[in-house]
């Protein structure tokens, strides 16, 4: 499940869904977790991988650090970065109003 920046492991957009009368949360989440894949496969090779693995995958960013042999410090700077591309990619992409109320709005094509 997709978490937001700076959560902490709280859910991100997709969670919200639920709150939108209508919506099939997991329908929802899973064209908003794909639409979210494919975007982050775009930005540079090591943002998308941490995005995956932390983001995506659950895995802790310890366990990332160490995979990539590289400093925890370090770890927690390269996901920070990753996600601001990110939500510069999706605000370009899909607009600036895009994913507030968990992408249920959404006027962009998936890509």
């Amino acid at each position: 499940m997709l978490r937001e920046p700076g959560s902490r492991g709280a859910p991100g957009p997709a969670a919200a869904s639920s709150e939108l009368p209508g919506v099939d949360a997991r329908e929802l989440e899973r064209s908003v977790c794909a639409c979210v894949a494919d975007l982050a496969g775009t930005l540079k090779a090591e943002y998308a991988q941490v995005l995956r693995r932390v983001d995506m995958e659950d895995a802790s960013l310890a366990a990332y650090a160490e995979e990539t042999g590289i400093s925890h410090t370090h770890a927690k700077v390269r996901l920070h970065r990753a996600r601001r591309a990110l939500a510069f990619l999706i605000e370009q992409t899909c607009g600036a109003t895009c994913c507030r109320r968990g992408c249920a709005d959404c006027p962009c094509e998936p890509v």
